[in-house]
């Protein structure tokens, strides 16, 4: 069986290890565990919350779609459903925080903690039946992601992940890939042509890695690649904080480089997460990809 994919939430034996962290620990060090803790826990309930109506609404007709920045960009009743149940938990358990959602207007914080939130990742391929889409979650303070949490309800998989404490699916750590030749690798994420140097950086990604896959889900694809499904991941359009939040915790916390690679201007800039040895020679296409013939 798929790590993870039994469908329990990891919380229970986080709380255990938490628990006798607290009991034999330091002072400062039980505290900020237990801080941490609190944090997955919440960001748990949230994704849990959203999950179980986002299955709901899979399993029926889709409701309220309608097209936002362009016909690419749908939103439909579930996204909005998935938010106002993740909000509803975050008012209740941490009502200080601020909350940057994708779908509801941004509040502010008093705490200096906020909440990133992507209630439903892949609302095109979840309108469209395709079973890749999931619920992200981060709580970022003054120096990014603290904790986050990126769930899949169809597989019924928990990756989560803390700051300077690790990344996993379900009880496994997760540690990325350990490839080193590009032209062997499995390269996920979206390919771009929408400007002519982002259709160059996507030929010549085709042209250059093992193999290439799209599957719709910025967050997903940042999943997996930490868990190392894919051994890099590559966007040829910078995602949005909701879409990265949490999936670049992952990544950093699953040894990975993750970085933003610019092109002719911070508008046409692309992502790249991958293990060292692939970084270089990415960078490498996409700088080449960029300067033209």
């Amino acid at each position: 069986m798929e790590p993870g994919s039994n469908g329990e939430d990891p919380a229970e034996a986080r709380r255990g290890r938490v628990a006798t962290a607290a009991a034999v620990g330091d002072g400062q060090t039980s505290t900020a565990a237990v801080e941490v803790e609190a944090l997955l826990e919440v960001a748990s309930e949230c994704a849990r919350r959203a999950g179980a109506l986002l299955l709901e609404h899979f399993a029926a007709p889709a409701r309220a779609v309608r097209a936002k920045s362009g016909p690419r960009d749908l939103v439909s009743a579930a996204d909005f459903a998935a938010e106002e149940a993740i909000r509803s938990v975050l008012a209740r358990e941490r009502p200080g925080d601020g909350v940057l959602g994708e779908e509801l207007d941004e509040t502010a914080s008093l705490t200096g903690l906020r909440w990133v939130v992507d209630p439903l990742d892949g609302t095109v391929n979840f309108l469209r039946r395709l079973p890749h889409w999931c619920v992200s979650i981060a709580c970022e303070d003054a120096d990014g992601a603290r904790v986050g949490v990126v769930y899949d309800p169809l597989r019924r998989e928990w990756f989560t992940a803390a700051r300077g404490r690790g990344a996993s699916l379900g009880p496994v750590q997760l540690h990325g890939s350990r490839a080193s030749d590009l032209a062997l690798a499995m390269v996920g994420g979206e390919l771009s042509a929408r400007s002519p140097t982002e259709a160059g950086r996507s030929r010549a990604l085709v042209s250059s890695a093992g193999h290439v896959r799209s599957y719709g889900s910025a967050a997903l694809d940042l999943a997996w690649v930490a868990a190392g499904r894919f051994d890099a991941v590559y966007h040829g359009r910078f995602p949005s904080p909701w879409d990265l939040s949490a999936g670049s915790l992952l990544c950093r916390e699953a040894g990975l480089v993750i970085e933003r690679v610019t092109g002719d201007g911070d508008s046409d800039s692309s992502l790249l997460a991958a293990p060292s040895a692939l970084a270089l020679p990415l960078r490498k296409l996409i700088a080449d990809a960029n300067s033209g013939p």
